[in-house]
């Protein structure tokens, strides 16, 4: 329900194509607009069947299906004033035009399918950029107006500087186009020789103000657009991390019982409604309680073993884990250096691999060494161990710092 829909709406986008250059062949068109019809009504039909009708309306996916249902319909209304167009006034030809326009529309739904997903990213990225870009639009125009007011008052008597409109837009092209003259000669090169005596003035002040937009503002709108993107990035990748937490975990936890073979057997349970696929995750969630309450662990050999499975890497991949390094990866998850990965380790320490280092995590580490560190001293105070003659200072202005950081840290 993924790969060939992506494959059907990108031929229909096509269709569209050809029948507007190639409007001689309107009926091979109309048949392969009715072909591509039938498929999304197949399709609609074929989810209702899958997911079940109330699943279909009113679940997580509810809004893309309402959005197809949308589609189909319109293509359904098109297609009727398309077979029935002679008979159309002049204001059902222009709604048919319209309609057809709509068709493209559906290309949003190929943003689902993972084979678009850096093209998803991008278009995520220039939507959670448009309020820096539309603050940099107004930069870029309050310094356009300045510069355009100042050559109106100064060199009003130039044809490209006559209006503040025309002075603006010349600012513009000057930055973006080539400052060119109406006729095509340089326009620096223009004032330079109309205003002999102010040869210096008009280099410097050209130098100046090229310097100054090209270089400092526009450098400074990619800067500011940059980071406010890969902030907004960071933050969507956290939320999905989170989203899909629950997902992630039924598929480790799947992949360790069939690894250990465990008498689970997916392929017999029921799959096709909600229900059934709940049914499914708790027989799946009793058996991996079971298997924690056992001692069966994973050594290191059965673990790198996993690790040659294409399926197990292909997961980890998906669920952002990198496996660059996958010799130390074992020790990773062992947290008690045991040399074997019992369930709950495998499951968790997995879960916790996902995505990139935040803030959280060096805290959380800081605070578990803090922690580690009062304990070691308890227990020296206990048992009475002697500290060196330094330590008193050493250690009062190591807490000191420690203290100091930790302070910035909450004012932060």
């Amino acid at each position: 329900l993924d790969i060939l829909p992506g494959i059907v709406i990108v031929l229909n986008s096509l269709n569209l194509w050809f029948s507007l250059d190639y409007s001689e062949y309107e009926y091979v068109w109309l048949g392969l607009e009715l072909a591509f019809m039938t498929f999304y009504i197949f399709e609609i039909a074929l989810k209702m069947k899958v997911f079940g009708f109330k699943e279909f309306w009113t679940g997580k996916d509810r809004r893309w299906n309402w959005f197809d249902a949308t589609c189909l319909s319109l293509m359904m209304l098109e297609l009727f004033f398309t077979i029935f167009a002679g008979q159309l006034e002049l204001g059902g030809i222009v709604l048919m035009k319209v309609l057809r326009l709509a068709r493209l529309l559906r290309l949003v739904r190929t943003l689902r399918f993972k084979v678009f997903k850096e093209l998803k990213l991008m278009l995520q990225g220039v939507y959670s950029g448009l309020r820096t870009l539309l603050w940099a639009i107004i930069l870029l125009l309050v310094t356009v107006y300045l510069l355009g007011i100042t050559m109106r008052t100064i060199l009003g008597d130039v044809e490209e500087f006559s209006s503040v409109p025309s002075a603006m837009f010349t600012f513009f092209r000057c930055f973006t186009d080539g400052c060119s003259a109406y006729d095509g000669t340089p326009l620096s090169e223009n004032l330079r020789r109309d205003y002999p005596g102010f040869d210096g003035v008009i280099i410097f002040g050209n130098i100046f103000v090229i310097m100054l937009v090209t270089v400092g503002i526009f450098n400074l709108i990619m800067a500011v657009f940059i980071d406010n993107v890969t902030a907004s990035q960071l933050d969507r990748k956290k939320n999905e991390i989170s989203e899909t937490a629950h997902q992630y975990e039924w598929l480790f936890k799947k992949h360790i019982l069939k690894f250990l073979d465990v008498d689970y057997d997916e392929d017999q349970m029921p799959s096709h409604s909600i229900q059934d696929r709940d049914t499914r995750i708790k027989v799946m969630n009793a058996e991996m309680d079971e298997l924690m309450g056992s001692d069966h662990a994973v050594s290191r050999d059965e673990f790198d073993e996993w690790l040659r499975n294409p399926n197990f890497v292909q997961g980890l991949k998906e669920a952002s884990i990198d496996i660059s390094d996958q010799t130390h990866l074992f020790d990773t998850l062992d947290a008690d250096a045991g040399g074997f990965l019992n369930a709950n380790e495998l499951v968790t320490g997995l879960l916790l691999l996902r995505g990139p280092v935040t803030k959280t995590d060096v805290i959380a580490i800081s605070l578990k060494v803090r922690y580690l560190t009062e304990m070691v001293e308890s227990f020296e105070r206990f048992a009475g161990v002697p500290k060196p003659a330094h330590y008193g200072h050493d250690h009062g202005k190591m807490k000191a710092e420690i203290e100091e950081r930790h302070a910035l840290e909450q004012l932060q």
